[in-house]
């Protein structure tokens, strides 16, 4: 036997110059990856490059028809377009062809507010993607994805065979009537600002409205819910879930300036009262423990009473409302992050309980919020330190905290407003919210799971190579 360190050099410098091209393997893959999801001009439109092909973004100028192509050339490479999101001049597209390459979306499909779009077309080869009078859906998932906004007509029936409403598929319509059929799912933003619509029924099918679905529909004054229905039920034309504990919605066109919630409600959901314009009083019984986020976003609530029973206000719950008061009875209630912002008119904040959790820009309220705010309190309370700094806070302290978390008999204090917690319901009246990925990428693995897959696989190959070079080292020396 004879050992040579010709041969070790040799076998060691074979293993260094793998492991060196492995190296330089996985830095160029990391350089290309980089490079990824490049926004390219091509033709007058506007696509984004990745590593699956391009995504049509929209035109580049206003235009009236676009036909989106199935393939483009950029820097010597033929991309096949294989998705769509318009968010370039969607507002100026009449009618929009889309091929038989594109199975692939995110939605809204236009991101912009409003549209001019009458009709779209598709391909009749695409495996996923159909039109039928203009409308776009995804027979793959059995969805409506796109309402045309300037499309004719007042009402619509969804056929039979569809089982959701995208995000935002008829967002600002002018419809006064869609009918749901056997729809199972309402997604966020599926009405949004439908602000023509005056009625709302929930058939037996409905199982998921998700957050927001019908926000900004102020013509709205009712909603009604097939007796079948399993998950929803409605109380003099509010939204409710099937036990009445969460409020999901309120009739935004509702001409009532009040409204007291029922005593079952445990919930006030997102948005709940968000564009409930008309709206100055609501009373939130004791029942209620959460206020959801946005819940009463912009309505013009003059006083905010919330009760002991309260433990978590969402974030921008009372945003923009015109309180010109605060109560807040309860112990330990978290606030969540711009919870009060826009709240111009306050001028008394009053903290009954302990205070709990508070996001830092909980009571950041704004350029034109108020210019000081008097915070009565048992305890000494900092707002300053959340906020942005624009408005003065003075503390002024209340006296001694009762022993036990009860309502305050001191006639300087605010009382439980004094509301009929069962009044006759008022007779609805004529009516006078990131971008959210959609279903296109159903299945695909994602970018950081590819890359964890292939860098995995590299460093296999890397502990392959070395240990066979250190078997052939081995085998040497024994020769």
């Amino acid at each position: 036997m004879r050992i040579t360190t010709s041969g070790i050099h040799t076998s060691t410098a074979v293993a260094v110059l793998a492991l060196c091209v492995i190296a330089a393997f996985v830095m160029t893959a990391s350089s290309e990856e980089i490079q990824a999801d490049t926004e390219v001009t091509v033709g007058g439109h506007h696509y984004t490059l990745n590593d699956s092909g391009a995504v049509y973004n929209g035109p580049v100028n206003a235009t009236g028809d676009v036909t989106i192509p199935e393939y483009i050339e950029y820097g010597g490479q033929r991309y096949t377009v294989y998705s769509i999101w318009i968010d370039y001049n969607g507002e100026s597209i009449r009618t929009l062809s889309i091929p038989s390459t594109i199975t692939a979306y995110r939605l809204p499909l236009l991101s912009h507010n409003e549209s001019n779009l009458v009709s779209i077309a598709v391909d009749p080869d695409n495996i996923r993607l159909s039109a039928e009078d203009g409308i776009l859906y995804d027979t793959m998932t059995s969805s409506l994805i796109c309402y045309p906004q300037m499309r004719s007509g007042s009402s619509f029936t969804v056929p039979s065979w569809v089982e959701t409403i995208g995000v935002g598929a008829f967002q600002y319509s002018d419809l006064r009537s869609v009918e749901l059929s056997n729809v199972v799912t309402i997604e966020d933003r599926a009405f949004w600002n439908c602000t023509g619509l005056t009625s709302v029924s929930i058939p037996s099918t409905v199982r998921d409205i998700v957050q927001g679905a019908f926000t900004g529909c102020s013509g709205i004054t009712s909603f009604s819910v097939d007796s079948e229905n399993p998950t929803y039920t409605s109380d003099n034309g509010v939204l409710f879930n099937e036990d009445m504990t969460e409020i999901v919605k309120y009739p935004s066109g509702r001409t009532s300036s009040s409204y007291t919630i029922p005593d079952s409600v445990r919930t006030i959901g997102y948005g709940a009262f968000w564009t409930a314009d008309r709206l100055t009083s609501v009373y939130i019984p004791g029942s209620v423990t959460s206020i959801g986020e946005n819940a009463f976003l912009s309505a013009p609530l003059t006083e905010v009473d919330i009760p002991s029973s309260v433990r978590t206000i969402e974030r921008n719950a009372f945003r923009f409302t015109e309180a010109s008061s605060v109560i807040i009875r309860g112990d330990n209630v978290s606030i969540g992050s711009e919870a009060f912002y826009g709240v111009d008119n306050l001028r008394d904040i009053w903290f009954l309980g302990t205070i709990g959790q508070l996001a830092s820009d909980a009571f950041a309220m704004g350029t034109n919020g108020p210019d000081a705010c008097t915070v009565h309190s048992y305890y000494n309370v900092n707002l300053s330190a959340y906020s942005d700094g624009l408005t003065h806070f003075t503390y002024e302290n209340i006296g001694t905290p009762p022993e036990e978390p009860v309502e305050p008999d001191d006639p300087d204090v605010p009382d439980e407003p004094d509301v009929d917690p069962n009044p006759e319901p008022d007779t609805p009246s004529e009516p006078d919210n990131p971008q959210t990925p959609g279903q296109g990428d159903d299945g695909d693995p994602s970018t950081d799971d590819l890359t964890r897959i292939y860098l995995n696989a590299v460093f296999l190959v890397a502990f392959i190579v070395v240990m066979f070079v250190n078997i052939l080292l081995y085998v040497r020396i024994k020769m």
